[in-house]
C-alpha cells in the first residue's frame, strides 16, 4: 500500500503529514467547513477514580482522539470488545451525576463506567456523532465469580437522546453494558446507529429494568441482530438475587413499555441470543418486528402482553424459541401479534424500500411461529394469544411439523385460549398503538396499576 504521498493528493478527504515542517495538508470535500476544523489528542477529558459526591452540569465536550487503535479486548462472552475508557472516565466512584450535558463529535467512548461503581446518573444530555459507545460499562470478576461485586451497579440512564452512535467502531451502542447489573434506562430517545442501541454482552447479576424508551433507525450498517440485543453465553456467581445466597441464578431484566420499530437490518425487538435468560418482557410495542425469540440454551423468561406487528421474515414471526430442561421453559402469553403488514424483508436492511416485490406463498403468511421441540413436550407454556394473519389462519412449526394453531392445541397441548383472526383494518391497528404508548406514559391510570403489581 503506498500513502502519504504529497504528489497523490488529489481527491478529497484524502490527507498528507510532513513530519519534518509538523504540517498537515488536507484536501477537503466541498461541504466540510474548515473554520471548525480540529485534531484531538486526548482520549479523556474528565477522569473520575476513587471519589463520590461529583456533579458535571452543562458542560459541553467534544474533540477527543479515537482509541480504534489502542488496547482493546473483550470484556465478557457476548461479542463485543471494548477499550477501557471514555470522554468521562469513572472508576470506582460512587454518587456521580452528569445533566444537561452535550458529548459530540468525541471520536471514541463518550461516558465509561469502569471496575466498581455505584448510583452514577446520566441524564437529559445529547449525545451525537461519536466513534464509538455513548454510555459503556466493564466491571471485573474472578473469572465466573462475581460475588466481591468489583462492577457497576445501581446506574440510572434517563431523558437522553443518542444519535449518530458508532461513527468508527460499529459493534458499538447509546448503551453498551458489560459486567453490570441493576442499570436503569428509562425515557430516552436513540435512533441512527450501526448496530443495536442497546446491547447487553452478558447477566451479571441481572436486575437491568429497560422502560418508556424510543428506539429506531438501528442497525443500519449491520444485520442478525436487534434494537436491543442480549447475550448470555457464561453464567456468573453472585449473591443479587436474595441478597445473601451464592447463585448463578440472576435477577430477571425487565424490558416494559418500550416503543421500538426493528427497521433496517434489525430483526426482532429485543435479541435475546446465545444463551439469553431470566428476561420478563411485556408491554411493549414493535413495530417491523419479529417477536420473542431465545436461542441456544435460553430459560426462564417471559414474553406477555406485547403488541408485535411483523413483516414476514424467515420463519420467526411471533415467536421462535428452543427448548431447555424441565421447569425451566419459557411462558408466552397474552401477546397480540400481526403478520403479513408487507412483504419479505431481508437482513441488513429492513426499509420498506427493501421489501421483495414478490408477495409471500400462502404457507409463509400463515406461520405464526416455530417451537424447536416435539408436538407434546411441556417446557413451553404458550397460551391466550391473539394471532392476525392475511387470511386469518396460523400455524406452528414444531421440530420437522407444521401444525394449524387447532391442532397444536388439540394434540400438542400448546395455545390454551389462543385465537387466530384477519388482520384488522388499519385504525383498529392504528387504536391499538395508541392504546400501548398511552400505557407508556408514566402519570396514565395503566402504567401506575402496572407499576404498582410488578412491585
Amino acid at each position: 500500500m503506498v500513502e502519504n504521498v504529497i504528489d497523490e493528493l488529489d481527491v478529497p478527504g484524502e490527507y498528507y503529514f510532513d513530519n519534518q515542517l509538523n504540517l498537515l495538508y488536507v484536501k477537503p470535500n466541498s461541504t466540510q467547513d474548515l473554520s471548525d476544523f480540529r485534531i484531538g489528542i486526548l482520549h479523556r477529558l474528565i477522569d473520575l477514580s476513587d471519589t463520590s459526591d461529583i456533579s458535571i452540569t452543562n458542560v459541553g465536550f467534544r474533540d477527543t482522539a479515537p482509541t480504534y487503535m489502542e488496547e482493546w479486548s473483550p470484556p465478557s462472552g457476548g461479542d463485543w470488545s471494548l477499550h477501557r475508557g471514555g470522554a468521562v472516565f469513572m472508576e470506582n466512584v460512587s454518587d456521580v451525576t452528569i445533566s444537561n450535558c452535550t458529548f459530540r463529535r468525541l471520536d471514541g467512548n463518550a461516558v465509561f463506567l469502569s471496575r466498581r461503581t455505584r448510583n452514577v446518573t446520566v441524564e437529559e444530555s445529547l449525545f451525537e456523532w461519536l466513534g464509538e459507545n455513548a454510555i459503556a460499562t466493564w466491571g471485573d470478576t474472578d473469572h465466573y465469580d462475581a460475588t466481591a461485586e468489583h462492577f457497576p451497579m445501581h446506574t440510572l440512564i434517563e431523558r437522553n437522546v443518542f444519535r449518530e452512535i458508532g461513527i468508527y467502531q460499529k459493534q458499538s451502542s447509546a448503551v453498551g453494558q458489560s459486567k453490570a447489573a441493576l442499570t436503569t434506562i428509562r425515557d430516552n430517545i436513540m435512533f441512527n446507529m450501526p448496530r443495536a442501541a442497546i446491547n447487553f454482552n452478558d447477566m451479571v447479576g441481572g436486575g437491568d429494568v429497560i422502560e418508556r424508551n424510543l428506539i429506531f433507525n438501528t442497525c443500519r450498517e449491520s444485520g442478525d441482530h436487534g434494537p436491543i440485543n442480549t447475550w448470555d453465553r457464561q453464567p456468573f456467581l453472585t449473591t443479587l438475587r436474595d441478597g445473601v445466597t451464592k447463585s448463578f441464578d440472576p435477577i430477571p431484566r425487565t424490558i416494559r413499555h418500550n416503543f421500538i420499530i426493528a427497521n433496517y437490518g434489525a430483526s426482532q425487538g429485543v435479541d435475546n441470543d446465545d444463551g439469553s435468560s431470566w428476561h420478563h418482557i411485556y408491554k411493549n410495542l414493535w413495530y417491523s418486528s419479529m417477536g420473542f425469540k431465545m436461542d441456544y440454551g435460553g430459560h426462564d423468561s417471559i414474553f406477555e402482553d406485547n403488541l408485535v406487528m411483523a413483516y414476514p421474515y424467515d420463519g420467526q414471526q411471533c415467536f421462535d424459541l428452543a427448548g431447555f430442561l424441565e421447569g425451566h421453559g419459557h411462558q408466552v402469553r397474552r401477546n397480540r401479534c400481526l403478520v403479513g403488514l408487507g412483504n419479505k424483508m431481508g437482513s441488513g436492511c429492513g426499509d420498506p424500500s427493501c421489501a421483495s416485490s414478490v408477495p409471500e406463498t400462502k404457507d409463509s403468511l400463515e406461520l405464526v411461529g416455530t417451537w424447536w421441540a416435539s408436538c407434546g413436550d411441556a417446557r413451553l407454556s404458550i397460551s391466550s394469544n391473539e394471532y392476525y394473519t392475511v387470511d386469518g389462519e396460523a400455524t406452528i412449526h414444531l421440530e420437522n411439523e407444521v401444525f394449524s394453531l387447532e391442532e397444536a392445541q388439540k394434540k400438542c397441548g400448546l395455545e390454551a385460549g389462543s385465537t387466530k383472526s384477519k388482520l384488522p383494518d388499519v385504525d383498529t391497528i392504528l387504536m391499538w398503538g395508541r392504546e400501548m404508548v398511552d400505557a407508556m406514559n408514566p402519570f396514565s391510570e395503566q402504567q401506575q396499576e402496572w407499576t404498582l403489581s410488578t412491585k
